[in-house]
């Protein structure tokens, strides 16, 4: 697929609620290419198989967009000469985003989805991912490396026996190689297509790696409210249940049975705990803060060398 994407009868389908506050200024800031964006995405996804599309299309329309939007503020930022291929390259990184998204999801009972048909979507997320930037190396060798990075982190976890500093490093290492790398990804390659010199490239991948850590961190907030709240029998390991296990009288039998059982909580014994959301929520909050802190500080690096207003807007 190559050129400009051109709406035909296929209309995108909305995306669903943004983490960030300004995200409706800054998608006008970045048409008409994110529009562009939606409409190649959902264009390519009603390829998908029939037994895959439907949920392949909800996902999709729930998506967050921080990838793309990161990619096309980047390269707005930069003064990057407008190219045809740019929605086609962002929709690239926001599938690589649902596959990483789906592929975390296993496991989990999301949607009433078995994991054999998680693991498809996944796979064909991943196959889009490639397929749309394939003509561009960069973008393949970027995403190969965050698909590993990513892969090892997951797999890379605490054996029985560990104490609480080896959960609290495996969750922020797997933030870390995951939606971090993924939005570093996307910073460096918009300075990349920009013709940005390596010290900004630099600057800009370090920029999007901590606000990924921030937003990503931030969201295990409401991801841990709404397992509560639909009382799902097992909660994986984030940072919200790393604050509550610190805190518990029962901080043993817990940490025994996330090392017997991959990484994953009993919901009854967690909601059995006497705590309060408020507690884990400034917790988190405080180390989402310090993340958006050194994002900011990035930022700050590029002054006077590139327009700096639109990025700052992802910053929470």
């Amino acid at each position: 697929m190559k050129g400009k994407v051109v709406p035909l009868k296929v209309k995108a389908k909305p995306a669903g609620p943004s983490l960030i506050r300004d995200w409706p200024e800054i998608k006008e800031l970045l048409q008409p290419y994110i529009t562009e964006m939606e409409l190649c995405l959902h264009q390519e996804i009603t390829k998908a198989p029939d037994l895959i599309k439907d949920y392949l299309l909800a996902q999709a329309a729930r998506g967050e967009r921080l990838c793309p939007g990161l990619f096309l503020a980047t390269v707005k930022a930069g003064g990057g000469e407008p190219q045809e291929d740019w929605p086609r390259l962002s929709a690239a990184l926001e599938a690589l985003h649902l596959a990483l998204k789906m592929h975390r999801s296993l496991g989990r009972g999301e949607e009433g989805m078995p994991a054999a048909t998680a693991v498809l979507c996944g796979d064909f997320c991943f196959s889009l991912a490639l397929s749309l930037c394939a003509d561009v190396p960069i973008f393949v060798k970027g995403m190969a490396e965050v698909i590993s990075r990513s892969a090892a982190a997951a797999v890379n976890m605490p054996g029985p026996g560990s104490g609480l500093e080896s959960w609290r490093r495996f969750v922020l290492q797997r933030i870390s190689s995951g939606s971090a790398s993924l939005l570093a990804l996307a910073c460096s390659l918009g300075a990349w297509q920009s013709r940005l010199e390596l010290w900004q490239n630099e600057a800009l991948a370090f920029f999007g790696h901590y606000l990924g850590m921030g937003w990503r961190l931030r969201q295990e907030i409401s991801l841990l409210e709404r397992d509560l709240r639909e009382k799902k029998e097992k909660l994986e390991i984030n940072m919200p249940l790393v604050y509550i296990i610190e805190r518990s009288p029962r901080r043993h039998q817990m940490l025994a049975l996330l090392g017997k059982n991959g990484g994953l909580l009993p919901g009854k014994l967690v909601r059995g705990e006497n705590f309060c959301k408020g507690d884990y929520e400034d917790y988190v909050n405080a180390v989402a803060g310090s993340c958006f802190d050194k994002a900011r500080e990035y930022l700050e690096q590029l002054t006077g060398s590139l327009d700096r207003q639109i990025l700052s807007r992802f910053i929470g």
